[in-house]
């Protein structure tokens, strides 16, 4: 079915370069740099609550 590859972040060099420099500053562990880029990644499309301003605005609207 369509749609591109996941691309997994762990194959971009620039990853790790992010993970050892946060695990450096904040002292934390690989595991939690990981799951927080996670995070941050699956709901990168809703930033600034597009896609709850935009589901408010079709409920919002009169049906024909």
């Amino acid at each position: 079915m369509g749609g591109r590859k996941r691309q997994y972040l762990e194959n971009f060099l620039l990853a790790d370069a992010v993970q050892k420099a946060v695990m450096r500053s904040l002292k934390c562990t690989a595991a939690e740099v990981e799951h927080e880029c996670r995070e941050w990644f699956r709901t990168a499309s809703d930033r600034d609550g597009g896609r709850k301003k935009r589901t408010a605005k079709i409920s919002d609207e009169p049906s024909q």
